[in-house]
C-alpha cells in the first residue's frame, strides 16, 4: 500500500471511529461527541494503541501519514478558529465581558493548570526527551490539555448565545 492509501485508512479510523463509538455506545447523554474524539484519540495514540499492537501502529500512523495528517490538523484548527471568530457577536460578548473573560479564562487556564498537574504525577524521565528541561515538559503537557478546550470554548459560546446561528450554530446544533 502506497502513503495515500494508509492516509486515508487513518483518516477513516479517526473519523469514523469516534463518531461509532458514540452513536452505537449511545454516550450523547453522558459524553458529548467532543469528549468521545479525544478519549479515542488518546486511545489511538502510542501509549495505548502502539503498546498493544506495536506493529500495526507502526504501519498505519508512519512518518509519513503522521506528517500528512498534521498537516490536516493544522488546516482544521485554523479554519475553526476563523469560524469561531466569525460567529462570535463582538457587542454581546463586550456587554457580557466579565462573564466572557471568566469563561474563556477557565476554559483555557484550569485545562492548563490540571495538565501541568497531571505532568508532576508522570512517572519517571522517560516522557521527556534527553534535552527537555522538566518546567519545558509540565508546560508542554498543560498547554496540550488546553489546547483541547478550545472546541469547548465555540460550544460554550453557542450554548452562551455569544455566537449566531450561522455556521457554527448550524453545526453544533
Amino acid at each position: 500500500m502506497n502513503t495515500t492509501e494508509i492516509f486515508l485508512i487513518a483518516m477513516i479510523i479517526i473519523f469514523a471511529l469516534p463518531y461509532a463509538v458514540w452513536r452505537l455506545g449511545r454516550t450523547d447523554y453522558w459524553a458529548p461527541l467532543v469528549v468521545v474524539q479525544i478519549i479515542t484519540g488518546i486511545a489511538l495514540g502510542p501509549g495505548v494503541l502502539g503498546a498493544a499492537f506495536p506493529d500495526y501502529y507502526k504501519f498505519v500512523f508512519n512518518p509519513q501519514v503522521v506528517t500528512a495528517l498534521n498537516g490536516v490538523a493544522w488546516w482544521a484548527v485554523m479554519l475553526f478558529v476563523w469560524i469561531a471568530g466569525i460567529e462570535l457577536d463582538l457587542r454581546q460578548a463586550w456587554q457580557r465581558r466579565s462573564e466572557t473573560g471568566l469563561t474563556a479564562g477557565l476554559a483555557l487556564g484550569a485545562p492548563l493548570a490540571l495538565g501541568c498537574a497531571a505532568a508532576l504525577l508522570l512517572p519517571g524521565s522517560s516522557w521527556r526527551g534527553p534535552l527537555g528541561e522538566h518546567w519545558q515538559f509540565l508546560l508542554g503537557i498543560g498547554m496540550a490539555c488546553a489546547v483541547t478546550a478550545l472546541p469547548i470554548l465555540l460550544v460554550a459560546s453557542v450554548a452562551g448565545k455569544l455566537a449566531g446561528v450561522g455556521l457554527a450554530g448550524k453545526l453544533l446544533g
